[in-house]
């Protein structure tokens, strides 16, 4: 979990040499594998890094937080971004592959966006902000490019005054 999350706060920070072999490790280790089962299916399996059980009417669902796809994907970003595009399209394939989707990999961070969004993926709006996909591959026009982050709420904003709202609302 400190490995992978510790690679995510690098990759916010533009610092892909340092997330991956954060992420490498990760992958190495052997911890976790990725399971041929639908894009977005999601259990308490050996996918699952960091994840939380909610009881609802219709039994319980795992959601997750962290896990090994997020994982294989940030990998194949920061190979994009060091200049491995063949390791990081075997990362693809391999989500591909057990996931039984497919991706054009003309455009390799369009690849990556695209399953990220296909496997419904917890680190998906943080992928296309980092990599300025707003417009390109979400379609926003420039002036709704505020929309990639939220609002701050009212009641956060008067708790503490010094905190000002994010650009756009």
């Amino acid at each position: 979990v400190a490995r992978t999350l510790l690679a995510f706060v690098y990759c916010n920070q533009k610092k892909f040499d340092k997330a991956l072999p954060l992420l490498e490790e990760v992958i190495k280790r052997g911890d976790y594998h990725l399971e041929y089962s639908q894009a977005t299916e999601y259990n308490n399996n050996a996918e699952c890094i960091l994840g939380y059980h909610i009881q609802t009417r219709s039994g319980e669902a795992c959601h997750p937080c962290l896990d090994y796809k997020d994982v294989i994907l940030t990998a194949a970003e920061c190979l994009y971004h060091t200049g491995n595009t063949p390791k990081a399209k075997e990362y693809i394939n391999q989500v591909c592959e057990h996931k039984n989707l497919t991706v054009d990999q003309s455009d390799v961070l369009k690849a990556i966006a695209s399953l990220h969004y296909q496997i419904n993926s917890p680190s998906y709006m943080n992928f296309i902000r980092r990599n300025g996909l707003g417009e390109s591959f979400m379609g926003l026009s420039h002036d709704n490019l505020y929309q990639l982050l939220w609002p701050i709420p009212s009641s956060e904003m008067n708790l503490n005054p010094q905190m000002t709202q994010n650009p756009g609302y």
